[in-house]
């Protein structure tokens, strides 16, 4: 049995059902979006890194790396 989740996990939650959604997350600190955009498609992630003036996917080196491949991938 599980214990209650935090607010924080339920906002995670929350925001991964509705990633569709996400624009610009430059406020949001890394560890939560490191919890969120793994749910995204390729798309929606193109789509966060266009609207948030911060770079965040270099930070983000797996979901970096994803992207990366992606673009070259579809050229």
């Amino acid at each position: 049995m599980q214990g209650i989740p935090s607010l924080v996990d339920l906002c995670v939650q929350i925001a991964v059902l509705n990633v569709r959604y996400l624009g610009n997350v430059g406020e949001t600190e890394f560890h939560l979006l490191e919890r969120i955009l793994p749910h995204c498609t390729m798309d929606q992630l193109i789509h966060v890194e266009n609207c948030t003036e911060v770079t965040i996917l270099e930070n983000l080196p797996n979901l970096f790396l994803s992207l990366h491949m992606y673009l070259l991938w579809t050229g």
